[in-house]
């Protein structure tokens, strides 16, 4: 009986609700923060030791005999108890090419990537806001009050410089003022258009439920839309009167709806209009003062909207490194060139269509002037084949399959990705989406040879603080000596010159005078070679005499004895 009622207590006395192990999980069940879309494949990889054995971390191992390192699963588990997934290695080594060319994308303006982004796709800083990265100082994530406050504070409103007299001139304080000497001007800010595109829903993830209900919010805002563009057409209209000098147009003047519809698509109006209605709801939904449509206070702890800006470049590369970054972080790789972009035109006028090249898995545009010399394509429509051959001796090929032996040595060149253009992202929600979103990708690598960027972008290929790029001589402007380069590339060219310092001695000091002034250029440019080249040091004096010294004897034991004979 007793043990009864001490059971009975201790079951009462236990809590309703399990209190969490830590804050975290208590903070997790009251937040409404996803951290991926379900519907996005997931890309999952083991290490080599689980991979042999199927486990990727699933609920069950994939048993196939060649097990991929990486795959992509649509849903952990289907709902009839198995595991779809496809093969993401082809995916996974694509990023991590772009990664390792450490290049920072750009977009390809006018697409519709580019016009749906909003005011990112414009701007420097990437639209990042996190614990991590609180926002760049573009306005991007602020609300229309915090964006007018710091206005106020970067932009202060401009006042006419103070008169200057001879009462309050002072040469210590300058013009401005105290404490304003060598200082630079605030800088001027443009301000922000009202037709600026903004982000939209993404109608490709609704549901046809969340679509209609959609569809019926805009048709709500028709009215509004018509008189935005009948507003928007009269001032670009205005706008083209002045500046071609003609009278302005009637303002009152009634406009035709096929007009607006005509002019407005043109201009992008709906676009721009559409942004500028979720940047609305965006800040009523956020709590913001100047909204007239949220005019009530509400819960301090009521749960904040999150903005649904996409990432720049899609998450293709989160990093943003300099020209200098890439170029001194990243080495050259081997690349193929293919084709002439434009073949046919090729044989018959010189226009610098760009080549073909194969880096990185991607065909690259290579300019001809950033090709190098002896360049040959892989590619030749000449031919019978269609492919050209390689010039090997020992090359053999298979005529019934038109298959090259190997390729021209001077297909192949070491080559750097300079910029990397995004024109489509991959598609990963919706109706439309594949098992390997990459596939509809669109990319516009450009790339460039090693020896062509190390002839055209700086006159020291070497890396910087090293012994070759110290001893290497400029190929332009003043040396250390006062020798000018136009004076060295003369010597350069001048051949006899330079056979007849290579056949006979350097003269001694006092029979300098005797050589004339090519003599003297041409001894001083090897005089130069031997200073900025330690290398070439002890080779230069050992067939070089010092000053008034013979010529060292280069004839072998043998002669100098038969030559002793012969003297009396």
């Amino acid at each position: 009986m007793a043990t009864k009622i001490a059971t009975k207590k201790a079951v009462e006395a236990m809590p309703k609700v399990i209190p969490p192990s830590s804050p975290f999980a208590s903070l997790l069940r009251q937040s409404k923060f996803a951290a991926f879309d379900p519907t996005i494949r997931q890309t999952y990889g083991a290490p080599a030791s689980h991979i042999h054995r199927g486990n990727y971390g699933l609920k069950r191992n994939i048993n196939v005999r060649k097990k991929p390192e990486y795959i992509t699963l649509k849903n952990y588990e289907e709902h009839a108890q198995y595991i779809e997934w496809s093969g993401a290695q082809g995916q996974v080594s694509f990023v991590k090419r772009v990664e390792e060319a450490n290049v920072q994308p750009s977009l390809v303006a006018n697409t519709p990537w580019y016009t749906g982004l909003g005011p990112v796709a414009v701007s420097s800083a990437s639209g990042i806001d996190s614990e991590f990265c609180p926002g760049e100082g573009t306005g991007i994530g602020m609300s229309r009050k915090e964006r007018n406050k710091a206005a106020a504070l970067e932009s202060p409103s401009p006042s006419a410089p103070p008169t200057l007299t001879l009462d309050n001139f002072s040469v210590k304080l300058g013009h401005r003022g105290r404490g304003e000497y060598g200082s630079r001007p605030s800088a001027q800010y443009a301000e922000s258009k009202d037709g600026d595109a903004f982000t939209q829903p993404n109608i490709l993830a609704m549901s046809p439920r969340v679509f209609n209900r959609y569809l019926e919010k805009l048709r709500e805002l028709r009215p509004e839309f018509v008189a935005y563009l009948e507003k928007q057409i009269r001032l670009r209209r205005a706008q083209n009167a002045r500046r071609e000098g003609l009278p302005e147009p009637d303002p009152n003047a009634p406009i035709d709806i096929a007009e607006l519809a005509a002019e407005g698509v043109n201009a992008n109006l709906h676009m721009m209009f559409l942004g500028k209605n979720s940047e609305a709801q965006f800040h009523a939904s956020a709590g913001d003062e100047s909204s007239p449509s949220n005019s009530t206070s509400t819960h301090p702890n009521a749960p904040q909207p999150i903005r649904q800006q996409p990432h720049k470049y899609a998450g293709l590369m989160y990093s943003a490194p300099t020209l200098l970054e890439s170029r001194y972080t990243s080495r050259p790789e081997p690349g193929i060139i293919l084709q002439s972009s434009n073949p046919a035109s090729d044989r018959y006028t010189n226009l610098d269509n760009p080549y073909v090249a194969a880096f990185a898995g991607m065909t690259a545009q290579l300019r001809k002037s950033q090709a190098g010399p002896s360049v040959a394509v892989v590619y030749d429509p000449t031919s019978e084949t269609g492919i050209q051959l390689s010039d090997k001796p020992n090359a053999v090929s298979d005529e019934n399959l038109h298959v090259p032996p190997s390729r021209s040595a001077a297909s192949e060149k070491l080559m750097r990705m300079t910029t990397l253009e995004l024109e489509a992202p991959p598609q990963v929600v919706g109706r439309h989406t594949s098992d390997k979103p990459l596939l509809a990708t669109h990319v516009r690598p450009h790339v460039v040879v090693e020896s062509a960027v190390d002839q055209n972008w700086r006159e020291n290929p070497h890396a910087p603080g090293t012994m070759e790029y110290n001893g290497m001589m400029p190929r332009s402007g003043k040396f250390a000596t006062g020798v000018r380069s136009s004076t060295l590339s003369m010597m350069n060219n001048n051949a006899r010159m330079r056979g007849r310092l290579g056949a006979n001695p350097i003269p001694t000091k006092g029979s300098l005078n005797n050589l004339g002034k090519g003599g003297k250029e041409a001894m001083t440019f090897d005089l130069l070679q031997t200073l900025v080249n330690p290398q070439n040091s002890a080779s230069f004096f050992k067939t070089r005499p010092v000053w008034g010294q013979q010529k060292p004897s280069t004839s072998s034991p043998k002669a100098e004895e038969e030559k002793g004979e012969k003297e009396p």
